[in-house]
């Protein structure tokens, strides 16, 4: 299972990890179109004889499969710990986090990784830093997801995708820029 050999469109997967649910979405990367968001239940409840981690690594490879059928992950973005009113909730969420890392690295282990925060995620997908769950749900079905509108997960993961997708552009396009500065000066050298 090293390397997905179906041909398809790049696509980025927005994960939201959280105790019970890990919100999901995939988008294509070189449009941003959004292609499915949905959460996996990785609650105790779910599967009591396993581990937070052996929970979370069976969603994870269960986003690989479900992923193949839709392109090839090339970048996976993870809603980070934001700094919030409970600081035992906060630590909570960034041990979620930080596990979900681990986690993407050996089922992807050659795709990045990155983080954002939930504020930042939520500015670049155009609404506020600090917007409730009804305004990131709002949101994300105005930009074309679909998703069960009582999954919070779901929407996060839908607008963390499409923050990603922004967030890869703006990457790329400096990266361009960059490289064809230095072809001038190069040129001007010659």
């Amino acid at each position: 299972m090293e390397d997905d050999a179906v041909a398809g469109r790049p696509l980025l997967l927005a994960l939201d990890p959280g105790t019970r649910w890990l919100g999901w979405a995939f988008a294509d990367l070189a449009d941003g179109a959004p292609v499915e968001c949905g959460r996996a239940d990785i609650s105790e409840k779910a599967a009591p004889s396993l581990t937070y981690e052996d929970r979370l690594t069976g969603a994870l490879n269960a986003l690989r499969w479900r992923g193949v059928g839709h392109g090839r992950v090339l970048v996976i973005y993870v809603e980070g710990a934001g700094g919030g009113p409970n600081p035992k909730n906060t630590l909570m969420i960034a041990e979620c986090a930080g596990a979900t890392i681990q986690e993407c690295a050996r089922v992807w282990p050659r795709c990045p990784v990155e983080r954002l925060a939930p504020a930042e995620w939520k500015k670049i997908a155009g609404i506020k830093g600090n917007a409730d769950k009804a305004a990131v749900a709002e949101r994300a079905a105005a930009l074309g997801w679909r998703f069960d509108h009582k999954a919070d997960d779901a929407s996060d993961a839908a607008l963390i995708a499409t923050a990603g997708v922004i967030r890869n552009h703006e990457i790329l396009a400096r990266a361009e820029a960059a490289e064809a500065d230095r072809e001038a000066t190069d040129g001007n050298m010659e």
